[in-house]
Formats: C-alpha cells, sequence, structure tokens
C-alpha cells in the first residue's frame, strides 16, 4: 500500500530580461510553466548501500524567462521513493509530507538562463523501475502567485515527463544478490503465451462455456430458440431477480417478454422461462439451470441462486443482439466454492467516479462476485459525505495547492495544485445509497471500509479544520474538539510506509471514539434508507507507524490510569482495536481488519476474545514468504478468525502485469502478476503458492525458507473466502482503473467459485489438467468474455503480443495470452493490417499488437 505526491509551494521564477528586483507577475509564472520542461528518471538502482537508488531531474528552460537566484521560488514535485539527499549543492530539496517535495534555490544556484538546463541528481531509498513510479503535474509558485502546472507534465503520458529506461542498472531493482525476473522480451513472452495453447477448443465449446467454470454440466444435441413470444414466470419472492432477466432479454429482442406469477401460470406451459426457489438444494448461492427446446428452468436454493443461474444463461447467449436467442440444451447443476468472493477497490488514494463503482457492481454481479469491499478512506482522501461532519469532504476529498489545509488536503498522487486535478471528489450520501441499492439488487454486500489508526491523515486533517471553523464561530473548546482525531501536544516523531509524518489518530483520545461511532450512525442510516442492513465494518488497522503516540501526553496520562490494561505504548494497537469491537458490536456488527491490525506480534494474534464481536474477519495479505509473516492466514483461522485470503503475490491488481517499465503498478509484493498467474492461485493451499521470492527465485523449501514449521489450516470452516485487489495510487483515471481490474478479477471469480480437481492433488495428471483448464479459460476469455466487456463498456488491458523466430524454417511465429484474439501487425507502427497467414520476414522489424473490436493493445516492437 504506497503513495507517490507533487507539491509546489513558492517558485519565484521569472523575470522577462528583467532585473532582480522586479516582481514576476502571474502572467509570466504562467508563461514560464509552459515553457519549462521537468523530467525525471532513475541514473542507478544499484549503489553500493543497499536499499537506495540515484534518481535524477533535468528541468530545461526554453521560455525567453530567466530564473533568478533571488527569485523567492519553488518546484513541487511528486516522489514516492524518500528522497535523503540533493547531490546538487544549486537546489536544496525538501520533504514536505508523503511524496510532496518541494525543490528551492540552493547556495550556488545564480540562474536558468532562457536554453538553459539544470540537472539535479538526489538519493532516495528503494528502487524505481517503472514509469509509473513518477508522478506527473509538478508545477511552480512564485511569491504570492498561483501555482502553474509545468506543461509538459500535466499528462498521463509518460513519455513526455519520464526519462527512458534503456540500460540494467535502471530497469532491474538491484544486482546484490541479483534481481532475477528478467525483462520481459517478445521471446519470452511468446513462451508464458504457450501455456494457453496446450489444448485448442472448438468454436462449439467456447459457445458453451460459463465463467466461472460450474461444478457439473450435462450438455445435449440441440437448442432452444427463444423470442419476444416466450413468457417469463416467476415465484414472487423472486420479483428482482426476474426484473433483471428481462431487462437483459429486452435489450437481446427489442421488447419485454410477458410476466406471469407463477400462481397464475400453467406447470406445463411452453416457450417459457421459469425462475423458481428449490428447498431441496442444502448449499446457498447453488442453482440448477435446464435448457430444452421449449423450455428453461433456473431453480435455485435462494435468490441469489436464482440470480446466479441467470447469470450462467446470459453467459450463454450470442453476444450480439437479435431475435431469436439461440443457447444450447444443456442442464448445469452448480454451487460455489467458498461463501465469501469479492474485490476490494481503494477509492481514497484516487477517486475515479460514481460510475467507476456502478460499472464494477453490474461486472462483479456478471461473474458471480458477492463482497465489494470499498477502501473509503486513506491518507490522500476521505471518499463519502457523512452528515453532520462536512469537513470530512469538503476538506479531505480533495487535494490542492493549500499549505495550510483549510481548503484541501496537501497534494498528492500527480493530482496538480487544482482542486479540479485527478483523484479529487466523492460519494455524496444519496449515491452511496443509490449504491447500496444497486448492490443489493445485484447480490453484492458492500462492506464499507475506514482505515484507522494509521492511514487516517485526511480525517486528522478534516477534523482540524472543524475545529478551527468552530472555534472561529464562537464554540467552547470542547464543542470544537468533539471529533477531534489529533492532539496538538502530541510531539511523537515518526515516519509511515508511505512517508507521513501526522498519519495516525491519537488512540488515547475519547473524542476519537467518539467520530468512530458517529461514523457508524451515520452509515447505518445509509444502509437502512437504501432498505438493507450493515452487517460488517472493516476498521483496517493496517501499517500503524512504529513511534506514534510516544511522546503523546494524552496516552501518558492513559498509561499512568489504573485498571484499563494500558500500560505502554506497545498496548495500544490492542487498546484501539478492542474499542472499535465496543462500538461496532454495540451496534450489532461484525468486524473487519487488515492481518497486521489483528496480530501482536509477527506470529501472534491479539486473543480473540477481547473482541466483542460474533465475527471477526481477517483479510490476510502479507504472504511475501521470506517476511516470515504467510502462514498468518492459518494461524488467525485457528484462533478463532474468520479469514478472507487476500495474498498480494496473486490478488493485487495494482501490481504490473509483465516485467516491464513500461507496465503500470507497484511491485513490491511480487514483479509481476498477470490473469494466468491469478488463475493458478490455489485458494485451499495456501502453501502451494508459495512459488517465488521477491528477489525471483524458485521457493522449493518454504519452511527452510522461513526457519521455522509452518503451521497447518486446524478449522477450514474458518476460511471464508477469497478476493482481488486494488490499491490506487498509481491509477488516476476510470480507463486505468479498468485495464487493472480487467480481466484479473474473472480469475478471481474461477478461483472463489469452482474448484479444479488438480486444487487438491499433485502430479503430472494434476498439472496437465489445471494447463487444460487454464487453456479453455484464455481462449473462453478472447473469444466471448473481453467482447462482452468491451460491449458493456469496460476497456480491459488487452495481452500484448508473443514473438518468436523458427530458426528450422525461418519464420516468425506470434500468439497471445489469450487464443483467439486478432493480432495485427505494422511495418513501422502506424499502419496497421490483421494477421492471418502472412509470412513475415524475420529480418525486419514489425511491430505486433491484440485487437477486440475498436480496442487494441499496446504495441509489440519485435526487432531481429
Amino acid at each position: 500500500m504506497k503513495i507517490i505526491s507533487l507539491f509546489i509551494r513558492s517558485l519565484a521564477i521569472l523575470s522577462f530580461a528583467a532585473t532582480a528586483s522586479t516582481p514576476v507577475s502571474q502572467d509570466q509564472q504562467d508563461q514560464l510553466a509552459q515553457k519549462l520542461t521537468f523530467q525525471q528518471g532513475v541514473v542507478s538502482n544499484f549503489l553500493e548501500q543497499a536499499g537506495q537508488h540515484q534518481g535524477r531531474i533535468i528541468i530545461s528552460n526554453q521560455s525567453d524567462i530567466s530564473l533568478q537566484s533571488d527569485h523567492d521560488w519553488s518546484v513541487y514535485f511528486h516522489n514516492i521513493r524518500k528522497i535523503s539527499k540533493s547531490l546538487n549543492d544549486n537546489v536544496v530539496i525538501k520533504h514536505v509530507q508523503g511524496d510532496l517535495y518541494q525543490m528551492t534555490a540552493g547556495p550556488n544556484f545564480k540562474a536558468l538562463a532562457p536554453k538553459q538546463s539544470l540537472t539535479i541528481d538526489y538519493i532516495a531509498a528503494a528502487w524505481v523501475v517503472s514509469q509509473s513510479d513518477l508522478m506527473p503535474r509538478a508545477f511552480v509558485v512564485i511569491g504570492d502567485n498561483r501555482p502553474s502546472i509545468i506543461a509538459n507534465t500535466d499528462s498521463e503520458n509518460f513519455e513526455q515527463f519520464v526519462l527512458p529506461f534503456t540500460y540494467n542498472e535502471q530497469l532491474y531493482r538491484f544486482n546484490s544478490p541479483s534481481d532475477n525476473y528478467a525483462q520481459v522480451t517478445p521471446q519470452s513472452r511468446f513462451k508464458r503465451n504457450a501455456n494457453a495453447y496446450s489444448k485448442r477448443y472448438s468454436q462449439e465449446a467456447i459457445d458453451r462455456q460459463i465463467i466461472p467454470f460450474p461444478a457439473k454440466v450435462e450438455r445435449r444435441r440441440g437448442q432452444a430458440s427463444i423470442t419476444s413470444q416466450w413468457r417469463l414466470i416467476y415465484e414472487g419472492a423472486l420479483t428482482n431477480e426476474a426484473a433483471q432477466l428481462q431487462q437483459q432479454l429486452t435489450a437481446y429482442l427489442g421488447q419485454p417478454l410477458q410476466q406471469l406469477l407463477s400462481s397464475q401460470a400453467h406447470s406445463k406451459e411452453k416457450r417459457v422461462i421459469r425462475l423458481q426457489l428449490d428447498g431441496k438444494q442444502s448449499t446457498a448461492e447453488g442453482y440448477v439451470l435446464e435448457i430444452d427446446s421449449d423450455v428453461i428452468v433456473i431453480r435455485g436454493a435462494d435468490e441469489a441462486g436464482v440470480f446466479y443461474g441467470i447469470q450462467s444463461l446470459l453467459a450463454l447467449f450470442p453476444i450480439t443482439t437479435s431475435e431469436p436467442l439461440t443457447v444450447a440444451k444443456m442442464t448445469v447443476i452448480d454451487k460455489p466454492l467458498f461463501p465469501w468472493r469479492g474485490m476490494h477497490y481503494d477509492l481514497g488514494r484516487n477517486f475515479h467516479g460514481y460510475q467507476a463503482i456502478e460499472t464494477l457492481i453490474k461486472q462483479m454481479a456478471r461473474y458471480k462476485l458477492n463482497k465489494l469491499h470499498l477502501h473509503l478512506s486513506d491518507d490522500e482522501g476521505w471518499r463519502l459525505q457523512i452528515p453532520g461532519l462536512p469537513e470530512l469532504t469538503e476538506i479531505g476529498a480533495y487535494r490542492c495547492f493549500d499549505l495550510t489545509e483549510q481548503q484541501c488536503l496537501l497534494t498528492q498522487l500527480g493530482t496538480g495544485p487544482f482542486k479540479s486535478g485527478s483523484g479529487n471528489g466523492f460519494l455524496t450520501t444519496e449515491q452511496f445509497i443509490t449504491l447500496l441499492t444497486l448492490a443489493k439488487q445485484h447480490h453484492i454486500e458492500v462492506i464499507p471500509e475506514l482505515d484507522m489508526p494509521g492511514h487516517s491523515r485526511a480525517a486528522i486533517v478534516a477534523m482540524n479544520a472543524r475545529s478551527q471553523r468552530l472555534l472561529k464561530a464562537g464554540a467552547s473548546v470542547e464543542q470544537a474538539n468533539t471529533y477531534r482525531l489529533s492532539d496538538d501536544k502530541d510531539l511523537s516523531q515518526y515516519y509511515s510506509v508511505q512517508n507521513y509524518t501526522d498519519n495516525a489518530l491519537n488512540v488515547c483520545l475519547e473524542s476519537s471514539y467518539q467520530f468512530i461511532d458517529k461514523v457508524l450512525y451515520e452509515l447505518q442510516q445509509m444502509y437502512r434508507s437504501a432498505d438493507s442492513q450493515l452487517n460488517i465494518y472493516h476498521f483496517g488497522g493496517d501499517e500503524t507507524p512504529k513511534g506514534a503516540w510516544q511522546d503523546s501526553p494524552v496516552c501518558q496520562a492513559l498509561f499512568e490510569a489504573p485498571n484499563n490494561g494500558v500500560s505502554g505504548v506497545a498496548d495500544l494497537k490492542a487498546y484501539f482495536s478492542k474499542r472499535v469491537s465496543q462500538l461496532s458490536a454495540a451496534r450489532g456488527l461484525d468486524l473487519a481488519g487488515w492481518e497486521d491490525g489483528l496480530m501482536y506480534s509477527t506470529t501472534v494474534p491479539f486473543a480473540r476474545s477481547q473482541f466483542a464481536n460474533q465475527r471477526v474477519i481477517g483479510n490476510t495479505w502479507d504472504n511475501i514468504w521470506e517476511w516470515g509473516v504467510a502462514d498468518r492466514s492459518y494461524r488467525l483461522a485457528n484462533d478463532g478468525y474468520q479469514v478472507v485470503l487476500s495474498s498480494a503475490t496473486h490478488l493485487y491488481f495494482d501490481h504490473p502485469y509483465e516485467t516491464s517499465p513500461y507496465e503500470r503498478g507497484y511491485y513490491w509484493a511480487t514483479r509481476y502478476s498477470d490473469t494466468q498467474k491469478t488463475f493458478g492461485y490455489n485458494p485451499l493451499d495456501l502453501y502451494a503458492n508459495a512459488d517465488f521470492t521477491r528477489e525471483g527465485n524458485p521457493i522449493n523449501d518454504l519452511e527452510g525458507l522461513v526457519g521455522r514449521r509452518m503451521p497447518a489450516l486446524q478449522k477450514p470452516e474458518h476460511l471464508l473466502g477469497m478476493q482481488g485487489h486494488v490499491w490506487t495510487e498509481t491509477i488516476r483515471t476510470p480507463e486505468q482503473l479498468q485495464q487493472m481490474v480487467f480481466p484479473r478479477i474473472l480469475a478471481v471469480a474461477q478461483r472463489a467459485w469452482h474448484k479444479g480437481v488438480w486444487q487438491n492433488t499433485a502430479g503430472a495428471e494434476s498439472a496437465q489438467e489445471q494447463s487444460e483448464q487454464w487453456s479453455l479459460f484464455a481462449q473462453t476469455l478472447a473469444q466471448k468474455e473481453l467482447p462482452r466487456l468491451i460491449r458493456d463498456g469496460v476497456s480491459p488491458r488487452l495481452p500484448l503480443v508473443g514473438v518468436e523466430r523458427d530458426t528450422s524454417s525461418n519464420k516468425l511465429k506470434v500468439n497471445s495470452a489469450f487464443p483467439g484474439l486478432t493480432i495485427e501487425f505494422s511495418n513501422d507502427g502506424s499502419n496497421w493490417t490483421p494477421l492471418a497467414k502472412q509470412a513475415l520476414d524475420p529480418s525486419s522489424p514489425w511491430w505486433f499488437r491484440t485487437r477486440v473490436g475498436k480496442l487494441s493493445s499496446a504495441s509489440t516492437h519485435y526487432q531481429p
């Protein structure tokens, strides 16, 4: 969970051939920003001191204005890696907060004259091997002028402001030990893509395939032909499900079917679709779908089961609308592997609008996912309007250039200096209620997360602003501080993982718990307004910075008070969790948190008995095997917690699809994670997923790597299921969001719903079955699901093309991760032609890409 930011406080520059004393006007500053260029990149990740890299910034002045040494100038920029020092004494680089840095004139800065450039090298933590590590929208401020965005950085095209990645010191994270994740090439991609070609399936087989795969399918010859003359018959309890099906049928047939309640229809009518509840089915959400030539029956164990039977029927429809609708005759007997099949979406880092969530809900339902975990707050934003606390969204939902933070949060993550910048915004109360209603109709439970006590900077700043507003209005100190989350006398010093120094709410303040209870109350009212019920509150609990509360007078007083079970800072995380548990349990809620928020130490969970909730759910994300905590899923389950597998190595969709600087995303858990890797995740055997270390070394002896025995799962009934995750530090637009989520989310649906034989067995036959299932899944993606997603307005990431030179025939061979996609070629990278059976000269350079409809992938450049 990382962050990147950019900020500019005061860049006093420019003076049209002016003297040093001439003030710089706003127009002059704006003109300068249009002609400056700001580029950033990596010199080397291979430094003598491990865990550091050398970066570079180049500022070029293409204007006719000279930036003078005595101008009051600052350039603000975002950098996710903490900069420890500048290697140039002509500038000073100062950390502001998070990923925001300020650059000002140093002792040897004279001037940046027209047509001159300034190169600044610096040392920063860790490594940078991806374009998306570097953020857009650097800006300048001179004197009291408004900020001006440096024009070349005001773009989502990294090529405009990121220096090229060309040599090993830039492309690899480290060299001691070796970074064994090789850069992807057309040839290496060809070899990985070959896994999807292990078995070729007929068009008929693909047309009859449903994702996620059903438990059992009995196929028969023939088909049903549905026309607008058919009727839809349903039980009264299935009114919502009937409406969902009717909407889809109308889109295909151009008009709705006549609808009848079961009590009004004859039991042996023909040319009907029947929706029924079946009390004989014992598995929740299970269903039976029977398709005959003139009768289609969907029987579900419950309303959700009928709904999922409808989704399977829709999956068999052709992609294009037509009458009649032809559907192959078959019987599908199906049930889910897990009751929890989810998707986590981080709105806190960057907000992408209401429509992005609506689209996600509808597509989740299509693939039988039933839990939407909304990360509604973080250091960079609070995304849900809370009645009575307007500052949470008026200030906490926006980032801009305001050093006092009375109008907005400090800008972060490439938003730029204005409230209109990317990533800003929030859900109104009414919008959230509408989304809850939509989710209920699609049998999706929305789990709200408001991350505390760390990751709370947006709320802290907003409640500070609230306090100041009330004091100015004449309120008493007690009234103004009712929901205050920080203490001005707290002198604790720390850096969070994302380089914040003030992001932990004070767990010793009673006002912190008044705030939480107020938010819980308002959340419950929203759910009730949606005719729904809030069942689970996710309090976050992750990545609490070390050093928080160490020098807090309020906490010191708590330590000295008798009989409260709190004697020092080490007790405070458990104290906070217990208090939140009591508040949520009093409202009848279950509690959820990230695994590290439920742990005393790396291997010891909090005593389950300290929680008042009936269920406490842990999202177990940290499965970096060599870190030694990847067994927490089983430890928590064995200790009485409910567990949702959230393994970062396979289920984090903010990670790159490939090992390449041109792929978006962080890579702290694994160097890449594509759809095939997610498909191969085995939720029934956690340790079977131990494939590679972060360095890229194969794991052959997990206990040897960790240095201790790995506990077995003793209480499998506590394993609720699994979910995919997308964190959005590098994701600023809805299109970027969809490309990172789709199609990987379909692989999560597959693993959470369908149990493959290979998941319980080992050996050659198991490996063969897994390979064949992946081939069928990949080919169905290419020929059915990707076109369907694009038809519905989703922009999935299309895979890049693999290329290999066949030495025996001296011909080029090409493939894609999803066989059946259209592959196009070009000899200049601009004029594209579908590749059929053309024989391409392997001694010439070529460009290739995949295409579905109007959407195409990035191009692959083959060089002989």
